[in-house]
């Protein structure tokens, strides 16, 4: 079904606090299609993820954040949990490759709210996501805010949706559809 994605290099990005729920179930998802995972990280070995109202498990690092190379990835998928957000946006390393994602135009998912982490690189002007309205630092990056579950531009797939199938199914679609982007 996607081969596209099959033998794809995709990024994960995460950082203590991740979405556990959202993380586990894509993660399932883009292996059975074939994708080569890397989970990346500012922590070293394993991530806590973050389940309902608490703490959930560990999951494995494969990179750290300062290691990766975009060069080395052909999409990347931003995790939400606000948490992990948070420290990610004071990660310089964080900026670097989702600038280099945008730069070479391969495919990039950011999933609710981790849509700010774009903001980042100052790269989505005129660009239409999906985002929560109030987020001043997406209101003031250009970008046109719609309040949907899922929006497609180009390369990017934004998603505010607390539907983890919804977001799987969205997700694997736009890796799907972007298949030209990422031959590298």
């Amino acid at each position: 079904m996607s081969s596209a994605i099959n033998g794809a290099n995709v990024i994960l990005l995460i950082a203590n606090g991740f979405n556990e729920s959202e993380f586990a179930e894509l993660q399932r998802a883009l292996l059975r299609a074939g994708a080569k995972l890397k989970t990346v990280a500012p922590e070293n070995s394993l991530a806590n993820g973050w389940l309902g109202t608490g703490w959930g498990h560990y999951f494995p690092v494969d990179m750290h954040i300062g290691d990766a190379l975009g060069s080395d990835f052909d999409m990347m998928v931003l995790v939400g949990g606000s948490r992990s957000v948070a420290k990610l946006q004071q990660n310089p390393h964080t900026t670097r490759l989702i600038g280099h994602f945008f730069d070479a135009q391969k495919p990039i998912v950011a999933l609710n709210e981790a849509v700010s982490l774009l903001c980042l690189p100052g790269r989505i002007n005129g660009r239409r996501i999906a985002a929560d309205p109030t987020d001043a630092k997406l209101a003031a990056s250009g970008a046109q805010i719609a309040a949907e579950g899922v929006i497609v531009d180009r390369n990017l797939m934004t998603a505010q949706e607390n539907n983890v199938e919804t977001v799987i199914s969205a997700t694997l679609e736009h890796l799907e559809n972007t298949a030209e982007l990422v031959a590298a």
